[in-house]
């Protein structure tokens, strides 16, 4: 698999499982472990990082859903939180939506990158949260209503073989420290989730 891609796949029905999800295809998912400047987190901190996140996906005439699986360390951990940034394809707008290990979750319309957000645009999104046995590692499944994304797009719902952007992030306070994590990094001294030159690609695939 393209390491700038994560491909989603049809699914006749789409399941709110975070444990689970009978539609997640382990061996596709793409990992959030990169810093703000490009380095592989686990290469930099060694195989015992405890902060790793795997993301897959799958869609149908009505939803996209995402599975985030997310590993924790219990060392003043704070915060903990990922980060969607989709745009879909010929259109220059972004949604963002940031969802916390609580269940807490702020939906934003970005008009431009680094520019005016829409704070007052609902996006509506499903969301179901199970944590690990320890308590530390969490499990996020999100749903996004396509109706609710189809102003922003050409086509909905996506046909097969198209392409969105996207980008994912997750945001893990340690501590004093924050640990930003990027699936796809702008190589900047600051993290930046919003930045278009970054993004990565959403590839809407057949089961």
């Amino acid at each position: 698999m393209p390491e700038n891609t994560l491909f989603s796949f049809r699914v006749d029905f789409t399941e709110l499982n975070a444990g689970a999800p009978p539609w997640l295809r382990s061996e596709e998912r793409v990992s959030i472990e990169r810093d703000c400047l490009g380095r592989h987190l686990l290469n930099e901190k060694g195989s015992g990082w405890p902060n790793l996140t795997l993301v897959g996906s799958a869609w149908s005439e009505k939803e996209l859903l995402f599975h985030f699986d997310c590993w924790a360390s219990d060392s003043g951990q704070g915060r903990d939180a990922v980060v969607v940034v989709i745009q879909p394809e010929s259109v220059g707008t972004s949604v963002k939506l940031e969802i916390d290990s609580e269940g807490r979750f702020v939906d934003t319309h970005v008009l431009r990158a680094g520019g005016d957000v829409d704070l007052k645009w609902e996006l509506k999104a499903r969301i179901e949260i199970v944590r690990g046995d320890s308590g530390k590692a969490w499990k996020l499944c999100l749903s996004l209503p396509l109706e609710v994304l189809s102003p922003l797009e050409s086509v909905a719902p996506p046909e097969t073989g198209a392409v969105w952007r996207l980008n994912l992030a997750r945001v893990l306070e340690l501590g004093k420290e924050t640990e930003y994590m990027l699936w796809r990094p702008g190589f900047t001294p600051d993290p930046d989730v919003l930045n278009p030159a970054a993004f990565g690609n959403l590839m809407f695939l057949d089961a």
